[in-house]
């Protein structure tokens, strides 16, 4: 018995890359906060942001940090919950770095 995949890495990374990243492209260039007449009838709208009021080092280090503290939170949580991290195997004679689905998965606990 073989595994062999239908479409051919390229596309799969090509098909990822475009159903992730272009829909935050389009987004992120087409968006509009106000309209065109309005941001030229009122510019006290972009002082804020040509001060850096809103988007400074220091709010971006608090980010950062947020984004830090809840990743650890999310992986030493359940692994205090649970004392181990579930690592699956493949324990098939015939694997290779060509076998997509292995024949069989053994999963077994290491403690960290």
């Amino acid at each position: 018995m073989t595994t062999q995949t239908v479409f051919e890495p390229f596309f799969i990374i090509s098909y990822n890359v475009v159903y992730t990243s272009l829909p935050v492209l389009v987004l992120g260039v087409l968006e509009q906060d106000v309209c065109d007449t309005l941001s030229v009838r009122y510019p006290r709208i972009y002082w804020p942001g040509l001060g850096h009021r809103f988007f400074n080092p220091l709010s971006f280090a608090s980010a950062a940090l947020h984004g830090v503290a809840t990743s650890l939170l999310v992986f030493f949580v359940p692994l205090g919950t649970y004392g181990s991290v579930c690592v699956c195997v493949c324990m098939h004679a015939g694997a290779n770095k060509k076998m997509k689905i292995p024949a069989r998965l053994m999963c077994t606990s290491k403690a960290l």
